[in-house]
């Protein structure tokens, strides 16, 4: 996921990882800066989404998590997790910019497809 930060490309790392069909962990670290994104989804088809964000920063920055609830059919954890990415992706541009930063997060179609065609339960 290339990340762009006042016009300049930065050294960024992202995550991805499942524990189940009902549950994605995405976590994006820029070593550089230093900031982090931590965020857990959580979401079955008869369930409400959950999205934590856990948000780290430099020194002067108080690290904090939020919880978010979705209405389930904008972030079906289960059947659509590129949407999980780009929520995350979306988070993390707020917070680079929170940050004092102009973002820019960059996703390709092919990769968001990719995403769904690997992480996605066959049952």
């Amino acid at each position: 996921m290339p990340v762009w930060l006042d016009g300049a490309p930065v050294v960024a790392s992202t995550r991805l990882g499942t524990t189940g069909a009902y549950v994605v962990e995405l976590s994006t670290v820029l070593p550089g800066l230093p900031a982090d994104l931590h965020s857990t989804y959580t979401g079955h088809p008869h369930a409400e989404t959950r999205v934590v964000h856990l948000l780290l920063g430099p020194a002067w920055h108080i690290p904090h998590s939020e919880v978010v609830t979705p209405p389930a059919d904008v972030l079906p954890v289960l059947w659509a997790r590129s949407r999980c990415l780009l929520d995350h992706a979306q988070r993390l541009q707020e917070h680079l910019e929170d940050l004092g930063h102009t973002a820019r997060i960059d996703i390709s179609d092919a990769a968001l497809a990719d995403l769904d065609a690997v992480a996605t339960p066959t049952a």
